[in-house]
């Protein structure tokens, strides 16, 4: 998701929600409904980095207050559709320039960095991309795990031959240190990352 500033993208790590305008909210509806996990990319435009990573957990909803987004100079309208809730999975951030030996297969091989309006990410690129961020400690998996969990038994999803990466089990009780990567993170949380979801860095114009 590419936001125009970062108070956006801090009123979803802080509330845990986001928007985006309507073509881009079908396709995350859809997503939803077919692939277990959906991840969500966020980086702020012209920031130079990745603002961190989270899971999609509902379909957009209209009957919320609404969130009170920072809309883009000369814009008097909000141009975004329904509400999301996510579950912030990393909020740190990530240097594209620690990115630069990736590239995405599904934008015809552009550096990952790059991506338009609704760009999926090449499953093994997506979970390599999400593997450089460093460790959020700030972050407990396991309430997410316990959600995705129960989705997961109340909406089971349709078999697909090509399913993009995270696989969330069910997390472990070890901790991690502060110098661990979310390399490390993944491992002592027993997060086994393979095909059975779907990732999507997607470009709004908040």
């Amino acid at each position: 998701m590419k936001s125009n500033n970062e108070e956006n993208v801090e009123i979803s790590k802080r509330e845990g929600v986001w928007s985006t305008p309507l073509p881009n909210e079908m396709k995350l509806n859809s997503a939803f409904r077919e692939f277990r996990n959906v991840i969500l990319i966020f980086s702020v435009k012209e920031s130079g980095k990745f603002q961190g990573f989270a899971r999609l957990s509902s379909e957009a909803q209209y009957d919320l207050e609404p969130v009170k987004w920072v809309l883009p100079p000369g814009v008097q309208s909000c141009p975004f559709g329904g509400i999301f809730f996510i579950d912030w999975i990393c909020r740190n951030e990530l240097p594209f320039t620690r990115t630069s030996h990736l590239y995405n297969a599904f934008n015809e091989a552009k550096p990952v960095k790059i991506a338009r309006d609704g760009q999926e990410i090449e499953p093994k690129t997506g979970e390599e991309l999400c593997r450089l961020f460093p460790s959020d400690n700030l972050v407990d998996l396991i309430p997410m795990l316990k959600r995705m969990k129960k989705q997961t038994l109340n909406r089971p999803r349709k078999r697909h031959s090509r399913g993009p990466f995270m696989d969330f089990n069910e997390a472990g009780n070890n901790g991690v240190s502060r110098h661990d990567s979310y390399r490390n993170k993944i491992s002592s949380h027993h997060l086994s990352l393979k095909s059975s979801s779907t990732t999507l860095s997607l470009h709004s114009i908040k």
